[in-house]
């Protein structure tokens, strides 16, 4: 029995004109516009679309080789309660297991005026619930 060849995927090679689209577009300056470089290239024999040279940019642009971020504010998913701020200097920050801290942080928060009008509100929404379905 025959020993089935196993075919690797791998990267094309150059065009048939022996050009690699991709270095052509990176050997014209960054400034020339994209369809002046497809001029470029169909003058040369090789058929490259604007498409590609915006790609073959962005890609460029992408790579790891760009200045790195300074440290910054955290996101908010870092923070915890998802941004809450604590009250006071020696406050704690809530804990995550006790839901009763969350809504104090909350009602902290958001004023405790606003809190009780939203409370009220849900009362209001409760009771009604509870009379349609009786």
């Amino acid at each position: 029995m025959p020993k089935k060849s196993k075919s690797s995927k791998s990267k094309p090679g150059p065009s048939k004109g022996g050009i690699n689209k991709s270095e052509f577009i990176r050997s014209v300056p960054i400034s020339t516009p994209a369809n002046d470089v497809v001029n470029m290239a169909a003058e040369k024999g090789v058929k490259i679309t604007a498409g590609l040279v915006y790609a073959v940019r962005s890609a460029d642009k992408h790579k790891g080789g760009g200045p790195k971020r300074k440290p910054g504010r955290p996101p908010k998913s870092a923070m915890p309660m998802g941004g809450m701020a604590t009250v006071g200097p020696k406050a704690a920050a809530p804990r995550s297991d006790d839901a009763r801290h969350q809504f104090i942080a909350l009602a902290v928060r958001i004023g405790t005026d606003e809190a009780q009008r939203l409370l009220d509100n849900l009362v209001d929404v409760q009771t009604q619930v509870a009379k349609s379905v009786k």
